[in-house]
């Protein structure tokens, strides 16, 4: 019995630190659709589904060749996202960026909340599309070198840094908060 405990000590310690390490490594993620798809169709994720929080280490990569992504979960990016085929932020739902990166080279309709944190950065180098019943949030870094389109009923709530480098912005109305000094 002696013996076997020190054994038992080494495997458990191994176990835990492989677990722990397996949380810690980089994954990319790619959602891959021909036709669209929920977030949620884990049929359409390589290598797996990602979740709903992708953390600081990972990448979220949306691609496909027709059709739209729905976010039809709330969703936090604590990473990486690159949009490289539409994506929609379904009504009553949030994609919040949180620390991360998200940057669009497609086009993204926001019919939910759009979100960007403090520490979070939205590069939109494609088409943003601020709907009916639509917020985009920003307390954070927002980045356009693209087209920002503000349609009836849209919101954009900009709390913080906003760059436009050879953009075009259109239609309704942008509230702008002016906090600090």
């Amino acid at each position: 019995m002696q013996l076997i405990r020190p054994i038992l000590l080494r495997l458990l310690l191994f176990s835990c630190a492989f677990v722990l390490s397996q949380g810690l490594s980089a994954t990319t993620f790619t959602f891959n659709a021909v036709l669209g798809g929920a977030w949620t169709d884990v049929t359409k994720w390589t290598p797996g589904y990602p979740g709903t929080t992708i953390g600081a280490a990972h990448e979220v990569v949306i691609s496909g060749t027709f059709g739209i992504c729905n976010v039809n979960v709330n969703v936090t990016i604590e990473g990486t996202m690159t949009t490289n085929f539409a994506l929609q932020v379904n009504s009553g739902k949030t994609l919040t960026i949180d620390g991360g990166t998200f940057t669009n080279n497609s086009n993204v309709d926001i019919d939910g909340d759009l979100n960007i944190l403090s520490d979070g950065t939205y590069n939109n180098d494609g088409n943003t599309d601020i709907n009916s019943g639509g917020l985009l949030t920003n307390g954070g870094t927002f980045n356009s070198s693209g087209t920002l389109g503000l349609n009836s009923g849209g919101v954009f709530q900009l709390d913080s840094i906003f760059t436009i480098t050879s953009s075009t912005l259109s239609n309704d109305t942008i509230n702008i908060n002016v906090t600090g000094t």
